[in-house]
């Protein structure tokens, strides 16, 4: 389990001189399953932001994600 806070600054695009900053927070959770030398790692996560100053960009976003992986020990 766990939470990240933020800030980020998005810089602008295409030669625009419009750049964007905001906060984001992001509640995650996860397992790790040990078989034998080997992991197994699931993660899902819900991340919601907020943007100010962009034309293009106004308002809460959010974002929702999933990851799995496989790692072994050697």
């Amino acid at each position: 389990m766990g939470l990240d806070v933020g800030f980020n600054h998005y810089p602008s695009a295409g030669g625009s001189d419009s750049s964007a900053e905001g906060f984001y927070l992001r509640p995650h959770g996860g397992v790790d399953l040990l078989l034998g030398r080997s992991r197994i790692s699931l993660e899902a996560s819900f991340r919601h932001s907020t943007i100010f100053n962009h034309a293009d960009i106004d308002g809460w976003f959010s974002q929702v994600g999933v990851s799995a992986g496989f790692s072994l020990v050697l």
